[in-house]
Order: structure tokens, then sequence, then C-alpha cells
């Protein structure tokens, strides 16, 4: 993934509860969401006192509140999920989320002074709702995020990212579906383990 790519879903990183509403405020729950979640980020990026491991911490929090991991772990790997066992989906859920941690944990430091704006939301059904926004920069043109965010337990939650046009976990798919064709399940957790160095339980 580019540098770029990662500031933009970093931007989301963050915990966010969102305020009690009434009815006529449900349907923009999803984008109240999204916006409260990219403003509270903004200001964890300009942290600089935390240590490297103080950093992943954070970044770690902020991955398990707002976006639904084990929902996006099985979209990553597409049908190879159901051909895992119960232990690989496990480990590979573990590995997966180490890995976003680290990878954006390290980019933090390149943030330079993006907002984001929320455009509107379009509901999908009574669940799922895509908020679609736009990230600003410094300079050049603006760039279109899309979120889609499902209702899990009457809290909005993440499942994907799609930044324009491109969604980040099916593109992570294609690249772990490869790996699984040429050395199965085992091998990618093996890979997996080797970058995120952890040694098999």
């Amino acid at each position: 993934m580019s540098p770029r790519f990662i500031i933009l879903v970093l931007a989301v990183f963050v915990t966010f509860a969102p305020a009690r509403q009434s009815s006529a405020e449900a349907k923009d729950a999803a984008a109240l969401f999204i916006d409260g979640l990219a403003q509270r980020a903004i200001e964890l990026m300009k942290r600089e006192d935390l240590a490297p491991a103080q950093r992943e911490e954070e970044v770690r929090a902020l991955l398990n509140d707002g976006f639904e991991m084990r929902m996006i772990a099985r979209a990553v790997l597409g049908r190879n999920w159901r051909r895992a066992t119960a232990e690989q989906q496990s480990e590979f859920l573990v590995l997966y989320s180490d890995y976003v941690v680290k990878t954006y944990a390290k980019r933090l430091g390149a943030f330079t002074g993006q907002s984001l704006n929320v455009n509107r939301s379009v509901p999908i059904n009574d669940k799922e709702t895509i908020v679609q926004t736009s990230l600003q920069g410094t300079s050049g043109p603006d760039t279109r995020i899309d979120w889609r965010v499902r209702k899990i337990k009457d809290q909005p939650r993440i499942i994907d990212v799609v930044v324009e046009g491109v969604s980040m976990f099916t593109t992570q798919r294609s690249t772990y579906t490869s790996v699984i064709a040429r050395e199965g399940v085992d091998g990618l957790i093996k890979s997996m383990r080797e970058v995120a160095g952890r040694s098999p339980d």
C-alpha cells in the first residue's frame, strides 16, 4: 500500500461514541460517526509525544473501536475463510490486525494537515450506509473516500473503505488469494508470522 493510501485510511482510526439521537436524526448517525472519527484522528496524528510502542497501542485501540475486524478479515480471505480451520481463522485475525496496526503506526508521522469533509450519506438498507467524503490536502485535487458503515449491536462500525473507487480490503484479498493459491492458508499465515516477528504457538 502506498503511504498516501495509508494516510487516507488512518483518518478514522479513533474512538468515537455518537450521542443519543432522535428518530429524525438517526438517518445521519453514520455520517456523524465518520465525521467524529476523522476529527479526533487528526488530533491523534498531531501528537509527537508518543513512543513507537505507545503509538502502536493507540492505533490498536482505534482499530478495534472503529472497525469490525472479524468481518473485514473474512472479507479479505474471501472463500478461503470457509476453507480455513478455526485455528487458522483465529491466528489470521490476530496477524492481520497486527499488520494493520504496525503499518499505520509507522505512517503517523507522514500526516501533513489533511482534512476530511463529509459530503453525504446514502442508506443501503436498514443496517448499512455509505458515507461519501472528500479528503482535502494542502495541494492537489481532493480525494473521494467512501466508508461502508454497518450498524452492529446498535453501534456503527466500518466494514470497508473505498478510495477513488478502489476497495482497501478487496485489493488485499487479491494479494492474499495469490499467496494461498501457491502455498495454502498455512503458507500465508507463515509469511505473516515472519513479517510480524511472531513464532507459532
